[in-house]
């Protein structure tokens, strides 16, 4: 009876393992197969558990222990998978989608909230193309790219909001953006002044213009 629990618990880890390698990669891919090999690794967990209950001669209490350990097994090796599929059904309730087609700019902003940076910020860029005009993808992949440390790139995706033509509110608070991740992130306190300084003579006489210069004084002290 030992050595058909061993059995039975290895045959679970192999098919749990094989389940994260191959099944849970398919639903991004094909959900249809993802749900046929979830269906099909839960068709044979539950004949395992059938033999292990008619075939099992010990006592009550550890046959319970056995099946607590082996479902606390499963839930280790899938929490990853459980974590993701929950976190996917909570964005896509915090961004619904519709019955439309979904824009380029709804999926990284669900995949922003995941946690999948790198796909979220591919998915901006898509949003870039579709309409070049819009600068919050823009802003957005900058705050991504200081989220991780990737200052550089968030300059430079700022640096090029500032070349849209936007009004000089929103201007100044993306130049204002900038000179914070040259001055704070980046150390680089005489570029963070002449992006300041550019507000300055692009709208004189302005609260935006004296602001900057506020911020160009505090900088050279």
């Amino acid at each position: 009876m030992v050595a058909f629990c061993i059995i039975l618990a290895a045959l679970t880890v192999i098919g749990a393992l094989v389940f994260r390698a191959h099944v849970t990669d398919s639903f991004q891919v094909s959900p249809g197969v993802g749900c046929g090999g979830a269906l099909l690794l839960f068709v044979l967990g539950s004949l395992m558990f059938v033999l292990l209950v008619r075939g099992f001669k010990g006592s009550p209490l550890t046959l319970v222990l056995i099946v607590i350990g082996l479902c606390g097994l499963m839930a280790a090796l899938y929490a990853p998978f459980l974590a993701s599929l929950l976190g996917t059904s909570v964005t896509d309730f915090i961004y619904p989608t519709g019955g439309g087609e979904v824009k380029s700019y709804d999926i990284a902003e669900k995949l922003t909230v995941e946690g999948r940076y790198t796909e979220a910020v591919a998915e901006y860029e898509r949003a870039i193309e579709e309409d070049p005009e819009d600068v919050t993808p823009r802003v957005r992949v900058a705050d991504i790219h200081c989220k991780t440390n990737q200052y550089d790139l968030a300059a430079q995706a700022l640096n090029e909001a500032l070349e849209l033509d936007l009004p000089p509110e929103k201007w100044s608070h993306i130049a204002n953006r900038l000179a914070d991740v040259l001055a704070q992130k980046m150390y680089e306190p005489q570029k963070a002044a002449a992006v300041l300084s550019k507000i300055a003579k692009k709208y004189p006489h302005t609260e935006f213009a004296r602001y900057a210069l506020e911020r160009i004084a505090r900088l050279q002290t």
